[in-house]
């Protein structure tokens, strides 16, 4: 897939408008739409491709869920051609007419897909507007309805919400698959090995987290392999370690080191608070107990 900071000679755009920052069901929804206009237009002999646009950083304080580069994976994943990176400072001062005229003279847009409730610019037009623009340029617009789930929209401060307070089984309904988390393995202290006979992987995403602190079900991908684990995410007081870790237990992983190698955590559910315990002992049977529940929850 490739990421494009100017269009295709040659080729007309089909572009999903938004900010996409975890492509959950209902950003899902637009893309399926704009695979569908483009497979349309590809049947008609025309020469498009499918692009959506998303922000290279946060617009907002907090951190997306989830950073550009997993972005574009997942875009990348759902059959999109290019994705469109846009600098939030870049774009912030300019008017919502300015930028729909840079974008669609830039990249040749023949169709334009976004949810119902999209905005641009700093005067923030909506799709009224949109409809208008898209009519002087010859484009197309579809706009796609909101997607409900238990009779509230799907949205990603709902999303941020369920991360939060460790609600991984609402997350993943919504997203419509486990949230992870992907980094390379790194060297730790080799406290859970020499000390606890429970090996981890210590995992550098490279980006915030916003999920609660705690100890998860989780499911670690790497080397093509998916193992049932145990995740702790926070501190580690009973080892006097005040940093965040995160770090995954596979149980029974006999294959070496995975240094260097990148992973991918899937949180499955929130099993407990992190505890400060007395003694390493009662650290490693109460990991035991994490073990069992997962491979009796989750492994079946």
């Amino acid at each position: 897939m490739d990421i494009l900071y100017s269009g295709k000679k040659g080729f007309e755009c089909v572009l999903c408008l938004g900010h996409f920052d975890c492509l959950h069901l209902g950003h899902a929804e637009i893309l399926k739409k704009g695979l569908i206009e483009r497979d349309n237009l590809l049947g008609e002999g025309k020469k498009v491709y499918l692009a959506a646009s998303t922000f290279t950083t946060s617009p907002a304080k907090e951190e997306d869920i989830y950073p550009f580069s997993e972005r574009v994976k997942l875009f990348e994943s759902i059959g999109l051609d290019a994705c469109i990176p846009l600098s939030f400072n870049e774009i912030k001062d300019m008017s919502g007419a300015d930028f729909a005229k840079n974008i669609f003279s830039e990249y040749n847009v023949c169709a334009v897909i976004c949810g119902a409730d999209y905005t641009f610019g700093r005067d923030r037009l909506g799709v009224e507007e949109l409809s208008e623009i898209c009519e002087k340029f010859g484009s197309r617009l579809f706009i796609v309805p909101f997607l409900y789930y238990n009779g509230e929209k799907i949205s990603s401060s709902w999303i941020k919400k369920c991360l939060a307070s460790g609600n991984m089984e609402e997350a993943a309904m919504l997203l419509g698959r486990p949230f992870s988390v992907s980094g390379l393995v790194v060297k730790g202290d080799g406290i859970g090995s020499k000390e606890l006979g429970h090996p981890t992987a210590n995992i550098k995403a490279g980006y915030g987290l916003n999920i609660k602190q705690g100890v998860y079900g989780t499911i670690f991908e790497v080397n093509g392999e998916r193992y049932y684990s145990v995740t702790n995410y926070g501190p580690r007081p009973t080892v006097k370690r005040t940093e965040l870790r995160l770090e995954t237990h596979i149980p029974g992983y006999t294959d070496g080191n995975l240094y260097g190698a990148t992973g991918t955590i899937e949180f499955v559910t929130y099993l407990r608070e992190i505890k400060n315990f007395t003694r390493l002992e009662e650290l490693s049977e109460q990991i035991n107990k994490d073990v069992e529940w997962v491979y009796d929850q989750i492994r079946t």
